[in-house]
């Protein structure tokens, strides 16, 4: 992969150089310099970050000072708001890849090298404008603390790199450049941030009534979704970005659950052909996979329509502290193979786990799952609830972690619309239930000197 070769190992070549550079001899500085111009300032977004910070400690090494003021310029110009595809979106949003959010992979390195920049340069001649430290600060406090929950970064803002604990390790790292951004003399609000926020450039809603959190990802003709393709990772997740929502109140409800997901038309909040392999695409197929671009918020309520693969459906959610409301009508099913589905919830099941009888008077029915009560309103024969042990393995999510099998407790509630269904409704809400758990922030930021201290440790 070119990524290694250009990027991730003379990066880290680079930085072994540097830290030993008063012990080496003028004709180790050249050999090593030498290596390093495999390593050309290019691309675009982190991916030039990258690589001009490699030239950087490149002109170090040849104590060349123009090589590290162009390469330092080249640093400072990415923080910017883009007006292209990619970089940090006028909504706080980062994007990589084209316009596709890329919070949890691109733009966790980002942040986390801007931060650290920012402190590095802030005695040199290349030190951040104010203006790009407001930049910076909005990334952080508009955009990147939106994704956070008491300890875990949203799965939907993960990205492409849904690996063994990425969620934590995610937030970890955001943790660690908000404390390093910190040093700039910065400070981020202790209180979270709450309400509803649309991100229009990357079709990415959060909600945040102060104790709990939900979060929806879509996909538009102009909004890339999620990657599938590179490195082999996320080859199943094709669906991710048809719909999803993903509900937290300990934060844990999705943890390491991808592996246990046996059909990824599956994903809780979509609506899907049941029996079809998901789709695989590839992040240069140009426009997205949803054909129409329809996808609007007017106060608590946000409305999308998805459109592929002959299937349209109209999507809505109603915000509100007391739940998401969540409803749909399925106006075409081209495909005469395969059953419709809306998927309501398929996570981990808590200790409190609990399919109720069905309500034929209310025709619904209730399951209680740790901080959340599902109330779905549907014919009692059209209602899928299971409670599964299961064991999985990263085999198409992540290829490092292939071989590191997971095994748990799984929560599985869907809608089943038919073959072909014209018209047809779905109706469901989501509740908080006895929510106790810290918000993100609180539980985040009360780490943040003992996470700082490691790293710098």
């Amino acid at each position: 992969n070119w990524w290694w070769n250009e990027i991730g190992a003379p990066q880290s070549f680079a930085v072994a150089a540097i830290l030993i550079l008063d012990t080496l001899t003028e004709e180790d500085r050249a050999r090593y310099a030498d290596y390093l111009e495999v390593s050309q300032i290019g691309m675009t977004g982190q991916n030039r970050v990258w690589l001009a910070r490699i030239v950087l400690m490149r002109g170090l090494l040849r104590a060349d000072q123009t090589l590290v003021d162009k390469a330092a310029t080249e640093i400072s110009a990415e923080v910017c708001i883009s007006d292209g595809p990619e970089g940090i979106a006028p909504d706080w949003s980062f994007r990589q890849h084209g316009p596709q959010m890329q919070f949890g992979n691109y733009g966790a390195s980002f942040y986390l090298n801007m931060a650290r920049f920012a402190n590095v340069f802030a005695t040199t001649p290349w030190a951040f404008s104010e203006e790009k430290l407001d930049i910076l600060w909005n990334l952080g406090e508009q955009g990147f603390r939106w994704t956070l929950w008491n300890g875990n970064m949203d799965l939907l803002a993960v990205g492409r790199q849904i690996a063994f604990d990425a969620q934590r390790k995610k937030a970890r790292s955001i943790a660690e450049a908000l404390a390093e951004f910190e040093r700039s003399g910065r400070r981020f609000p202790d209180k979270a941030p709450t309400g509803l926020k649309l991100f229009p450039q990357s079709a990415y809603a959060v909600y945040r009534p102060g104790n709990w959190m939900a979060s929806v990802k879509m996909n538009t003709v102009d909004v890339l979704e999620t990657e599938t393709w590179i490195n082999g990772e996320n080859t199943l997740g094709g669906h991710l970005a048809d719909g999803s929502l993903f509900v937290y109140g300990t934060g844990r409800e999705y943890e390491n659950v991808a592996p246990l997901w046996k059909n990824w038309r599956l994903i809780p909040g979509i609506t899907s052909y049941l029996e079809l392999s998901p789709v695989c695409r590839s992040f240069n197929m140009g426009p997205g996979a949803n054909e129409v671009n329809d996808m609007r918020l007017e106060g608590n309520r946000l409305d999308f329509t998805l459109q592929r693969d002959g299937l349209t459906v109209h999507k809505c959610w109603q915000f509100s502290p007391s739940g998401v409301a969540c409803s749909g009508t399925i106006i075409s099913a081209t495909n005469a193979s395969s059953r419709v589905v809306t998927c309501v919830e398929h996570a981990l099941a808590a200790e409190n786990v609990r399919i109720g009888e069905y309500d034929s008077l209310a025709g619904c029915l209730r399951v209680e799952n740790g901080c959340f009560r599902y109330e779905v309103y549907a014919p009692k024969e059209s209602i899928h609830a299971t409670i599964e042990e299961r064991t999985g393995d990263w085999e198409g999510i992540s290829s490092p972690s292939v071989g590191h099998s997971i095994s748990g407790r799984v929560l599985l509630i869907y809608i089943d619309h038919g073959v072909q269904p014209e018209g047809a409704t779905y109706r469901y809400e989501v509740k908080p239930v006895n929510v106790t758990a810290p918000t993100a922030e609180e539980a985040l930021l009360a780490r943040l000197p003992e996470i700082f201290a490691k790293s710098a440790a």
